[in-house]
């Protein structure tokens, strides 16, 4: 995405009922951001001591600023199919496929959200940072918006 473009009202779809632990993230998750109303991109995972309390903030730009901000202000962004495909997925039925390297694997979208299957299994998977973190454990590599 440019930087100096408005994301489309389905990437900015946020799902409040998620809470997000330092244990979640990964630099170069994607985030909504309710200060600046946008999505923003980690660029660093800070720990503080306050005290006997460790605290976690999130570091990231925005129209040329840089903003460290308490992890708890951050809302994961629900995954949908215009965040599939802005990751670089390609639709097929109900499948939304990714590839790389020789490899290719799916996920699937029913009722109750989108699933990545393996064997005779699944995952639900929620948010995008979920779906990001999943293909980094799985391929080594990150997703990349598609411009």
């Amino acid at each position: 995405m440019n930087k100096n473009t408005k994301p489309s009202k389905a990437l900015v779809k946020t799902d409040v009922s998620g809470s997000v632990t330092v244990r979640d993230l990964r630099i170069g998750n994607y985030f909504h951001f309710p200060f600046t109303a946008e999505n923003v991109q980690i660029l660093g995972i800070n720990a503080h001591n306050y005290g006997s309390k460790i605290t976690h903030t999130i570091s990231f730009e925005k129209n040329e600023n840089l903003y460290c901000e308490k992890l708890e202000l951050l809302i994961p962004i629900k995954l949908n199919d215009e965040w599939l495909l802005k990751l670089g997925f390609v639709k097929d039925g109900i499948w939304f496929n990714y590839s790389f390297g020789f490899y290719s694997l799916g996920i699937s979208k029913d009722p109750s959200g989108f699933n990545f299957s393996y064997d005779d299994g699944f995952i639900p998977v929620k948010y995008v940072h979920e779906l990001q973190n999943l293909i980094f454990s799985l391929s080594g590599s990150d997703l990349q918006l598609v411009v």
